[in-house]
């Protein structure tokens, strides 16, 4: 569990199936996953019509972008947004809430999107390799939202809804 997000003083998710319209747009099938050597799942994405990799994380309560990824991504923190996180990286990590982003991943583009924005330099630099940075993790708030179906055998990751 790379970013498992509990707030301390700010809510970090709002009832996922209420979020931003989705809708199917790319492959309704799903995406091919790449096994990280340390067995980590990395998925295509686009953030805000960027190019970008994420990671697979089911212990994370949100999805979480890197903040020095952030920017590059058309990110903005929302004004007077700010709390902190428990995660894999520690405790009290300040987090900021971004609206208005684009999410595009496995056939689904979210559009109007609250996502989260930390440090996630201990994930980047973990994972990252030659020719494939890593942006940030991919939540419980975008995995239950869309019933996802991690399928191991094929290496797909599935969208239920």
């Amino acid at each position: 569990m790379l970013a498992a997000m509990l707030a301390a003083s700010t809510p970090v998710m709002a009832s996922t199936r209420d979020a931003a319209p989705s809708r199917q747009s790319v492959d309704p099938s799903g995406v091919a996953f790449e096994v990280a050597a340390s067995g980590h799942i990395i998925v295509p994405a686009r953030i805000n019509g960027h190019p970008v990799h994420l990671v697979i994380d089911t212990g994370a309560g949100a999805t979480v972008i890197d903040r020095n990824a952030a920017e590059a991504l058309d990110m903005r923190p929302s004004a007077g947004d700010g709390g902190s996180a428990i995660g894999a990286g520690g405790k009290n990590l300040a987090i900021q809430r971004s609206g208005g982003n684009t999410l595009r991943l496995a056939g689904t583009e979210n559009d109007d999107l609250d996502l989260r924005i930390m440090d996630l330099a201990h994930v980047v630099e973990a994972l990252s390799t030659p020719g494939r940075a890593i942006a940030g993790v991919i939540g419980f708030d975008w995995l239950d939202r869309h019933g996802v179906v991690i399928d191991y055998a094929t290496r797909t990751l599935h969208v239920m809804r």
